[in-house]
């Protein structure tokens, strides 16, 4: 993720320190949404573009983690695994949505299936 992003934006930074800075709070959500607009940027707004929807990303992370762990002694166990659950799902139907063509598509199911028969083994 981080090697096909810092491409993308490595003409746009300020120096190696921005793109070291920016691999550090660089996360899934911030991944895609990077990857698929900032090609379409100008050069000089893609570092900028990036910073914000990562660190909007990780305000939003650490408040919803926080209130998590706040909540999660008076939620019933079983929403809890659903909540647990959640993530996987969310994970998936966002890689298959930003997947420019069926290629992504094909390496999740291809890991869906495949995954879990090599972790056996």
């Amino acid at each position: 993720m981080a090697i096909s992003l810092m491409t993308i934006l490595r003409p746009g930074a300020r120096g190696a320190v921005e793109l070291y800075a920016g691999v550090h709070v660089l996360a899934t959500m911030s991944w895609t949404h990077s990857m698929r607009r900032c090609p379409d940027l100008p050069v000089d707004q893609r570092m900028p573009y990036y910073w914000g929807v990562a660190l909007a990303n990780w305000v939003v992370v650490i408040a919803g983690t926080a209130a998590g762990h706040t909540l999660a002694g008076s939620v019933a166990p079983e929403i809890l695994l659903g909540l647990v659950f959640l993530t996987p799902v969310f994970f998936l139907l966002l890689f298959v949505a930003e997947s420019p063509d069926r290629s992504g598509v094909a390496a999740l199911a291809f890991g869906a299936v495949l995954g879990p028969a090599i972790h056996l083994v």
